[in-house]
């Protein structure tokens, strides 16, 4: 029940938003409806964040940027951009656990977008392209291999479910 409420909250928002940059109307609405309308969404967008606060933040990114130039979005499909300004967290998050870690990019980023129910698909040939030496030269007080794994394994799960499943 919940997961469905927030999904049609998230269309709706999401619905919401197009029609502030893209009314349906014929002729543009005054500027006290497009507030009010972006007032609408913003209120949605605080309901969202309890469930989801990484999409709120987003969104809610994306509101303030409508509301200083909504030229720059006029006749750009809303779910595109949100899709993207996701995506760019996603990468972005996976580059910064791979840059601490030392681990292959593409790897952590098949995991991210193929994790589900805690488990992660390609453990092994993640195992396989870590770069321990690297890891090894470069953190002051590293982990010894044995327990690097396990660490790695440890935060990586972490990052996932607390910074990727939301997004995805």
């Amino acid at each position: 029940m919940a997961y469905s409420n927030t999904r049609i909250d998230y269309e709706y928002i999401i619905n919401l938003i197009q029609n502030i940059v893209n009314p349906e109307e014929d002729g543009d609405i005054t500027p006290e409806e497009k507030q009010k309308k972006i007032d609408e969404a913003k209120q949605y967008v605080e309901d969202l964040r309890k469930d989801n606060p990484k999409v709120a933040d987003i969104m809610s990114h994306l509101i303030n940027e409508i509301e200083l130039d909504e030229s720059r979005f006029k006749g750009k499909s809303i779910l595109n951009i949100v899709d993207n300004m996701k995506h760019e967290c996603i990468e972005q998050v996976v580059s910064n656990f791979c840059l601490l870690w030392h681990a292959d990019k593409d790897d952590v980023m098949y995991a991210a977008t193929h994790y589900r129910n805690g488990i992660i698909p390609n453990e092994s040939a993640i195992k396989a392209s870590i770069n321990y030496p690297e890891y090894k030269n470069t953190v002051e007080h590293a982990l010894p291999k044995f327990k690097y794994y396990a660490k790695f394994f440890a935060e990586l799960r972490s990052t996932l479910d607390d910074e990727i499943k939301p997004l995805v």
